[in-house]
């Protein structure tokens, strides 16, 4: 991989001082040459991993299909676990911008999430806990979140 990097940046950086040399060479007669030389350097830059005879080398790509399958599903389990969480978090900020918006402060947000067989998350139970200090009809708070978040919510005065 390091390899196609560096031919990668080696191109790049032959292409971007080639267009540089044209921008700043003077116009005319000497035009057509000055394109045929940076067109003849960037294909050399192509060229160059093959030109000195050592090639690209494609042995890391090939030691990719040999991570293990245990390791593959604890990668994918982190992965899973961490968007998740971020679901987890944007519903939250979500709910307390409700509670702020009816004059709530302090609620406590439940969410329990999993991932259904065609891999998407799902939202398993959602509650909201308000202080008991507000004399909040449940019910209707219920319903407001619920459509506004696109789930169901369950509002609990504790």
């Amino acid at each position: 991989m390091d390899d196609i990097r560096k031919w990668a940046l080696c191109v790049t950086l032959c292409t971007f001082v080639g267009v540089i040399i044209y921008i700043l060479s003077p116009k005319g007669a000497l035009d057509k040459t000055m394109k045929t030389i940076i067109s003849l350097f960037i294909i050399a830059a192509l060229l160059s991993p093959f030109i000195n005879g050592e090639g690209i080398s494609l042995e890391q790509l090939s030691t990719i299909d040999s991570i293990d399958t245990q390791k593959k599903t604890e990668i994918e389990s982190l992965i899973n676990e961490q968007v998740k969480q971020c679901v987890i978090n944007a519903a939250r900020e979500e709910i307390k911008a409700i509670l702020k918006e009816n004059n709530i402060d302090g609620g406590q947000i439940l969410i329990i999430t999993d991932i259904n067989d065609a891999g998407s998350i799902i939202i398993k139970e959602a509650q909201v806990k308000i202080p008991s200090r507000y004399n909040a009809d449940t019910h209707s708070l219920s319903v407001e979140i619920s459509k506004k978040m696109g789930f169901e919510i369950k509002v609990q005065v504790i």
